[in-house]
């Protein structure tokens, strides 16, 4: 929502006497104050809702107050009584702020409120203590003795059951009292695999909740152990039942110093954005035994376990923090891409260096096959950056054409600006030509690897339409019989395993489900799937143990045995 200050100066003459008139210019006349009640609400609220005794609101608008914003101080030698029908408030919500501050007023109901914030655009204030807990009040917002509309506002006690220290106290009781690694038995909601993110906090199979007085305690069982398979609580959530952003602030202050009395000085987390612990205020963690606990607050909501509404504790046990970083360790290959141009200059200077190298390596003509296979792979890689390079904000640059002309006869082809990439879309034919002409090397080997991920981008692997797990199976299997000794037998190995788990999951998919559209599988062949995903994921344990592959097995093998949905769909097109 943007708001517009508009300034009138008026110049008037009066007549002093009866002598010839004199001008006098008098002071501008403040524009009246623009706002309406639906752009007031409580703090920390994205929307319109029913103001409480003490609680702190804010008011958009505009003309409310003057371009530089000014802060109310709170007088230290005065507190509010608690309004009888709302008695657990917070401490900031009996503090005594000015009732005008640089020349702005606010009335709730004809009583004035405490100002903490005021600008031409917004204002920060408590409502009144002794303002009515039932019905609809007004608020009306005055600036240069120049008044605003007397807007209609609902009221509300909007009260939590015990103070804040009563909450923390017994949000730090639910964590004592969780049952670590118990087993799941039954009586819980099962949840869905998110998918692509099995791995890890979102990997949880059943989820209960358990309403405990002033808390909420949120328990998470996941699939573990590759050998036994089983359901463990690794994860439990525990929030107040009740919320505001007053109120999280102050619980979120006395669960920081139980903590720090029990386990020590905590440290900021590393960027956890599955439960909205992202920078600059990741929250606080501590590490006691083989758990990790975070406290922070958010103003968004998702559930179960994603992002939640005010403060909260989380606490995950090390294997499943484990789980996560295994599975991020399968999403860093290879090496970074350069570091983007920071200006013209440096674009065109990166773009003509990359075409220089490229044209090098494409007229390599001499060299083993070992070494043309890599300058192409090679070459492969400075076309893709090439391509991006000749596009700048979504926009071909002028000479693009040029390029384009001088590398169709080397049998580049480039396309349009990707709708994803924002980048000339190119489809790999310098890999094809690496695993074709050179299969029998490293670089060609590694060529037919990186062919298969880009399999719903290349029209050359040949898949059938989104079905592209099919042909992986199929090209993956004749490749490992024609080539036994490979070095990159692990990888195909992985890449078999996750082409089955896909058809599997698949295979389980409910009418309607888009990520599904166009598979061609059935409950039969999907179960012999799940066979074959679990022989491939337990030969990369026994063959490459402690490899991220291997890790990534022991995720998977627990939920493949135990016949939970992975959602997995590597290698099935469904966003092509």
């Amino acid at each position: 929502m943007r708001f517009y200050v508009f300034l009138t100066a008026i110049s008037l003459y009066v007549s002093c006497s009866r002598e010839a008139p004199t001008a006098v210019a008098k002071k501008p006349v403040a524009s009246k104050p623009e706002y309406s009640a639906a752009s007031i609400a409580p703090s920390g609220e994205s929307k319109p809702a029913p103001l409480a005794p003490g609680r702190m609101a804010t008011v958009y608008g505009a003309n409310l107050g003057p371009a530089q914003a000014c802060w109310g101080t709170a007088d230290p030698s005065r507190r509010e009584t608690p309004n009888p029908q709302r008695p657990n408030q917070t401490d900031v919500e009996t503090k005594v702020f000015p009732a005008k501050l640089c020349d702005t007023e606010v009335q709730v109901g004809g009583i004035a409120a405490g100002l903490v914030y005021v600008s031409a655009g917004q204002i920060n204030f408590k409502v009144p203590q002794n303002v009515l807990t039932k019905g609809d009040t007004t608020v009306l917002v005055t600036y240069k003795d120049q008044a605003g509309p007397a807007v209609s506002i609902p009221l509300t006690t909007d009260a939590p059951p015990v103070p804040a220290e009563q909450i923390a106290a017994a949000m730090w009781s639910d964590l004592q009292r969780v049952k670590w690694e118990q087993r799941y038995e039954r009586g819980c909601t099962a949840v869905p695999a998110q998918q692509g993110l099995r791995g890890g906090l979102y990997g949880h199979a059943y989820y209960c909740k358990q309403p405990s007085g002033p808390a909420i305690a949120e328990s998470f069982y996941y699939p573990v152990d590759p050998a036994n398979p089983k359901l463990l609580l690794l994860r439990a959530d525990i929030r107040p039942a009740f919320t505001y952003s007053e109120l999280s602030a102050e619980v979120e202050q006395f669960l920081i110093r139980r903590l720090t009395k029990a386990y020590g000085a905590p440290v900021a987390p590393d960027s956890f954005t599955e439960i909205g612990a992202y920078r600059p205020d990741p929250g606080l963690s501590w590490h006691t035994g083989k758990l990790t606990i975070f406290v922070h607050r958010n103003r968004n909501a998702v559930a179960p376990a994603g992002v939640r509404l005010g403060v909260i504790l989380i606490a995950v046990r090390d294997e499943l923090l484990e789980q996560r970083r295994a599975a991020q360790s399968l999403l860093v290959t290879g090496a970074g891409e350069p570091q983007a141009p920071k200006s013209e200059a440096e674009r065109v200077k990166a773009a003509e260096q990359t075409l220089a190298d490229l044209l090098r390596l494409l007229r390599q003509s001499t060299g083993e096959p070992a070494q043309r296979a890599e300058a192409l792979v090679a070459a492969d890689r400075l076309a893709v950056r090439l391509g991006a390079l000749l596009v700048v904000r979504e926009t071909v640059v002028e000479g693009a054409a040029k390029v384009r002309a001088e590398l169709a006869p080397l049998g580049i082809q480039y396309g349009a600006v990707g709708h994803y990439s924002g980048a000339l879309d190119y489809d790999h034919s310098l890999l094809a030509r690496a695993w074709k002409e050179y299969p029998a090397t490293p670089a060609g080997q590694r060529a037919f690897l990186m062919l298969q991920r880009l399999g719903c981008e290349v029209k050359s692997v040949g898949c059938d339409g989104p079905n592209c797990f099919l042909t992986v199976i199929q090209q993956g299997a004749s490749f490992l019989e024609r080539y036994p000794d490979t070095s990159i037998r692990k990888e195909q190995t992985y890449h078999l395993a996750l082409a089955h788990e896909t058809w599997w999951s698949l295979s389980l998919a409910e009418p309607g489900d888009t990520t599904a559209a166009g598979a061609k599988v059935t409950r039969e062949a999907g179960e012999r799937a799940r066979q074959g995903a679990i022989e491939f994921y337990e030969q990369l344990i026994r063959v490459a143990p402690g490899t991220p592959e291997a890790k990534a097995a022991e995720i998977a093998l627990p939920r493949l045995k135990l016949k939970l949905d992975s959602r997995e769909r590597t290698f099935f097109c469904f966003s092509c």
